[in-house]
């Protein structure tokens, strides 16, 4: 694993609040993975990876990790700080769902969807990737760009036959939804 890229680096470069420590952000990467009950050896795929800062956390304790973002610029430097990682140049509506994992995130949330058809298209891949569970982090429900909150994200799994979500909120007060599949 590449050490010129400090996690600190990557938070501010995934634009993530001021009020993550890294301490703070390995937290809840770990309450997340605990939460979702896996560990080292899990294969965890982050649809809007961004710089890599949700899964640098776990290519340091031996996850298997792999992303896909548009945003060219972060990719590489996802690439860049976790070269064993798997980094695809693909939206979230947009990336193959045909490769299985175990856990899929959008470590971003909806922040990078322009329409509700984007969330929608978003969140039925990630569910057709998953093998064992599936986690939305950082949802803002105040200031949403394409209206997605608790109760618009709830229906939009139940319409994928998901019955059962636990919704929690972060640090920030930002909205999780964690997902067993």
């Amino acid at each position: 694993m590449s050490q010129s890229v400090s996690l600190e680096t990557l938070l501010q470069m995934d634009a993530r609040p001021a009020g993550w420590s890294s301490a703070s952000w390995y937290d809840l990467v770990e309450h997340v993975v605990a939460t979702l009950d896996v560990g080292p050896g899990t294969r965890v795929w982050d649809v809007t990876c961004g710089a890599g800062s949700f899964l640098l956390p776990l290519a340091e304790n031996g996850y298997i990790v792999g992303g896909s973002d548009g945003r060219h610029d972060l990719l590489r430097v996802a690439r860049g700080a976790m070269p064993q990682g798997l980094f695809v140049d693909a939206d979230p509506w947009s990336f193959d769902p045909a490769d299985p994992v175990d856990v899929v995130v959008a470590s971003q949330g909806f922040s990078v969807c322009r329409t509700t058809d984007h969330a929608r298209g978003m969140v039925a891949r990630m569910l057709a990737k998953a093998t064992h569970a599936v986690a939305f982090l950082g949802i803002d429900e105040d200031e949403a760009p394409v209206g997605v909150d608790r109760v618009r994200l709830f229906r939009m799994l139940a319409e994928l036959g998901v019955t059962g979500v636990h919704f929690e909120h972060d640090a920030e007060g930002r909205l999780l939804a964690l997902v067993k599949v």
